[in-house]
C-alpha cells in the first residue's frame, strides 16, 4: 500500500505577511533616507546663502578702487572665480591668472586687491612679502587692499615693454636676413599684415591662464624668426616663461620647436618645446659675464613643419640690488 507525500510543512518565506513586513521596512528607511536628503539640502542652501556676497557690498567696494584707480593698478578678484563684481569694474586692468605671479605683478606700481567670502587673511598671504600694504577697507561682505611695489620688486628692463624698438627678421642659410619692419596691431610683420605669422604683444591661454606675452610663432619655409633687441644694459641674470599656446597644444600640425636665446651672438639658453607640451616654462639665464655691459639680446625659434606652433614667452632683466 502506497501511502500519500506528507504535506510540505510551511516555512517563514511562504508566509505572504513576512513580505508586507519587509516592504514596510524598506519603505521606511526610504522616506528617512529622503527627509536627510532634504534637510542636508536646506541645510547647503543655507550655507551656500551665507557665503554669497550681497552684490550691494561688491559695487561699493568695486566704485571705491574705481575713484582711486590710476595708471600702472592693476586688480585681482578673491576668490578669483567670482564674477559678481566684475561688471562693476568694466574697462580696468584686472589680473586673470590663477594665482599671483610676482613676474605679472611686478611690472605694476600697484595692486588692488577686491576681496569676498571672507578670505582677506588668505588674499594677503598670496602675494610677496615685499609688498607694501597701504590701505585696507571694508564694505561689508567685501574689502579692499592696495599694495604698493617696492623699487626692487621692478624689473631693470622688461623686453615686452621695449617690443616696439625691438629689430624684427626672418632668415635661413640660403638666403639674406630679410628685416619685418611693419609695425601694425601692436606687432611686428613680415610684409603684408599677417595674422598669425608676426611677432608682438598679444594675450593667449598659457597653460590654461591668459597671459600677456610676446607672441612669436615659427615661420615657414624653415625660416628661423628673430627678435634683436639693441644695447641691453645687462645686471646678473634675465628671467623669463616660454611654450605654446593652448590651440598649439590641442592641434595635431605641427613639429617641435626650438627656441634659442643669443647675447652678442653667443648663445646663451636653448630649449626645444615638444609639439603638445603644455607648460608655460619658466627659465633664468646667467648673464654674469656681460653684466654692466650694453648688449644686443636676441630670441629666435624655429620649426621644421610650422602649423600651429604658436610660440609665446616672456623675458625680463630683474633690479640689480646693488644699484638701489
Amino acid at each position: 500500500m502506497t501511502l500519500p507525500p506528507s504535506p510540505k510543512a510551511a516555512t517563514s518565506s511562504d508566509d505572504p505577511r513576512r513580505g508586507n513586513h519587509r516592504s514596510a521596512q524598506l519603505a521606511a528607511i526610504a522616506a528617512l533616507l529622503l527627509f536627510g536628503v532634504a534637510i542636508t539640502a536646506v541645510l547647503l542652501q543655507n550655507h551656500s546663502h551665507a557665503q554669497v556676497v550681497d552684490p550691494g557690498d561688491w559695487e561699493a567696494a568695486a566704485e571705491h578702487i574705481r575713484a582711486a584707480y590710476q595708471p600702472g593698478d592693476i586688480i585681482r578678484i578673491v576668490p578669483i572665480w567670482a564674477d559678481e563684481p566684475r561688471v562693476f569694474l568694466h574697462g580696468l586692468e584686472i589680473d586673470m591668472n590663477r594665482e599671483p605671479d610676482p613676474e605679472v605683478l611686478d611690472t605694476y606700481e600697484r595692486i588692488w586687491l577686491l576681496v569676498g567670502l571672507g578670505r582677506v587673511a588668505e588674499a594677503k598671504a598670496s602675494l610677496p612679502q615685499s609688498y607694501i600694504l597701504e590701505e585696507e577697507r571694508n564694505f561689508g561682505g567685501a574689502d579692499t587692499l592696495r599694495f604698493r611695489l617696492p623699487a626692487s620688486a621692478r624689473p631693470h628692463y622688461d623686453f615686452l615693454a621695449h617690443i616696439q624698438e625691438s629689430e624684427a627678421s626672418r632668415f635661413r642659410d640660403d638666403q639674406p636676413l630679410h628685416r619685418c619692419t611693419n609695425w601694425t596691431h601692436q606687432s611686428w610683420h613680415c610684409d603684408r599684415y599677417d595674422r598669425w605669422l608676426n611677432v608682438g604683444i598679444q594675450m593667449r591661454d598659457m597653460d590654461a591662464d591668459p597671459r600677456t606675452c610676446i607672441y612669436f610663432p615659427a615661420m615657414p619655409d624653415h625660416y628661423w624668426h628673430q627678435l634683436t633687441f639693441r644695447d641691453v644694459q645687462m645686471h646678473s641674470e634675465i628671467r623669463g616663461r616660454v611654450g605654446h599656446d593652448n590651440w598649439a597644444v590641442r592641434s595635431e600640425r605641427g613639429s617641435e620647436v626650438s627656441f634659442e636665446v643669443r647675447i652678442n651672438g653667443e648663445l646663451a639658453y636653448a630649449r626645444v618645446l615638444a609639439p603638445r607640451d603644455p607648460l608655460f616654462h619658466r627659465y633664468t639665464i646667467d648673464t654674469t659675464p656681460w653684466q654692466g655691459e650694453s648688449v644686443d639680446v636676441q630670441f629666435r625659434v624655429y620649426a621644421a613643419d610650422f602649423f600651429d606652433r604658436f610660440l609665446c614667452f616672456t623675458a625680463q632683466i630683474p633690479q640689480d640690488p646693488s644699484s638701489l
